[in-house]
């Protein structure tokens, strides 16, 4: 079965030069190319622009976030992606190794883990999470 693919996605500063406009695009790549647009404004002392976001899904599904948009120089000029920022928030709270940050100490991956089994918020955040990664392609290809 092939996953749901994305139909849209809007970005919207909340903070920053174009704090207040919001574009609308139709490719992770167009995201990552108006992430990087946004970026040349950024702070240049370390701190971010909140970016609101949200991508609307072929079937009518909404993903929201923020994305934190530093300037290039505190992130070596790489390409700020919209879709590895989501997969990266899935994974993690979906309890996926794959997005363990490694700066997580063995202790703090299992108390992550033991809260995702046992604390009712998070075991429900934990299966959607999971849902939502096995239905939609969130720049996976």
């Amino acid at each position: 079965m092939s996953k749901i693919q994305m139909a849209t996605i809007v970005i919207a500063p909340a903070e920053g030069f174009y704090a207040g406009k919001s574009w609308t695009v139709t490719s992770w790549e167009d995201a990552k190319a108006r992430l990087r647009q946004i970026a040349g404004f950024a702070p240049k002392d370390g701190s971010y622009d909140k970016t609101d976001f949200t991508v609307v899904f072929a079937d009518g599904e909404e993903y929201k976030g923020r994305f934190d948009v530093h300037h290039h120089e505190y992130h070596g000029g790489e390409p700020l992606d919209l879709a590895q920022h989501m997969r990266w928030h899935l994974q993690f709270h979906a309890g996926l190794e794959a997005a363990r940050p490694g700066w997580m100490t063995d202790a703090r991956w299992e108390g992550h883990l033991n809260r995702l089994k046992t604390d009712a918020y998070f075991i429900k955040m934990a299966f959607n999470c999971n849902l939502f990664l096995e239905k939609y392609d969130v720049g996976q290809g």
